[in-house]
């Protein structure tokens, strides 16, 4: 009799553990569902917020006709026949695309203007393919036309002037390389989106100071204000804006995978309050949910190219002239990743 009572119980015990646990694995589900309905929501709030679109030349499409009133194209064709590729079209269907990050000197340091210059312009290519993300600086005193609006200076002076698009048309025209999307972000929302995140982890080269803080060399974990200074350095390094340009590509690459991880996803309210006030893109939230689908593993691959090489001069104030050798090198291998005809 007393074994028949063991056996109840420990039947009873077991049903008991089985609903707790059936319990507790609904709790969870439920409690991520509800997790993931207010972040979907909320994340479409901020990229409604944040998004500017751009009327940019279209390089990508240049060789394609465009349609007449009748829906034909001038070569006679109808513009299914001749259809363009849109950035959407890039990303869903995972091929390479081009974006460029704009680092705007503004919204912190006492500088308050609309734009400002574009103290970081960095071309990144994304290619699915061979899942690798390269990235090349262009130097912020670069002499270049800048487009639209007819006059000869440094590139930094095209965002200021107006704004992304005249900043892409400017470095497609330099490049004669397509802009597919972009990202702009001031000062504030920088050191506020590392600060979201956790802060940041770096390898830094050599010990140097920079306004308040000391950054010795090694293994160092920055935080927002640290991590913005430790990007914008230069008078210390012995290569000058090359060496800022490599720091600041590095920052870039590491704040990208932690965003993609799941300790920036723990904090994203503050990294959309962040992003929202403090950046401008042409990503709408279904082709940001997309390509962070389709393009997650190339942070995973990172190239980033040397700076592009010249050399300097006084003659109109101080600019850097390109050596076109050089930029035609540099620009080959970026057609080559974005699989585009040499």
């Amino acid at each position: 009799m007393s074994d028949t009572k063991t056996a109840a119980q420990k039947y009873k015990n077991r049903k008991r553990t089985v609903i707790i646990v059936f319990s507790i694995v609904m709790v969870l589900i439920v409690g991520v569902g509800a997790f993931a309905v207010k972040f979907l929501s909320d994340l479409g709030s901020t990229m409604n917020k944040v998004y500017q679109d751009v009327d940019t030349i279209d390089m990508r499409n240049s060789d394609v006709p465009d349609e007449d009133e009748s829906g034909e194209t001038i070569d006679g064709k109808k513009a299914s026949e001749n259809s363009k590729t849109t950035k959407e079209d890039l990303v869903n269907e995972a091929k390479p695309m081009a974006i460029l990050l704009i680092g705007a000197d503004t919204g912190d340091l006492g500088r308050t203007a609309s734009n400002g210059l574009s103290d970081t312009l960095i071309y990144c290519v994304l290619n699915p393919k061979n899942q690798k993300l390269t990235m090349l600086s262009i130097p912020r005193d670069t002499l270049t036309e800048i487009v639209g609006k007819g006059i000869t200076t440094k590139i930094n002076a095209a965002y200021s002037y107006g704004g992304a698009t005249m900043c892409i048309n400017t470095v497609q025209n330099l490049l004669g390389l397509p802009i597919d999307a972009y990202a702009a972000v001031n000062f504030y929302g920088f050191e506020q989106i590392i600060d979201a995140i956790g802060g940041i982890t770096v390898e830094n080269e050599f010990a140097f100071s920079q306004d308040e803080f000391f950054y010795p060399e090694g293994t160092i974990t920055l935080n927002g204000m640290e991590a913005l200074d430790y990007c914008r350095m230069r008078y210390s390094d012995p290569e000058g804006d090359f060496g800022r340009a490599r720091r600041q590509r590095q920052v870039v690459g590491i704040a990208a995978k932690k965003i993609m991880s799941m300790s920036g996803a723990l904090n994203y309210n503050e990294l959309l309050s962040a992003i929202g006030d403090n950046l401008l893109t042409n990503v709408s939230m279904d082709m940001a949910l997309t390509m962070m689908d389709q393009y997650g593993s190339c942070l995973n691959n990172i190239e980033s190219m040397d700076t592009l090489k010249g050399t300097s001069s006084t003659e109109n104030g101080w600019v850097y002239i390109l050596d076109q050798q050089n930029l035609a090198e540099v620009t080959a291998h970026l057609r080559e990743e974005l699989e585009l005809d040499q």
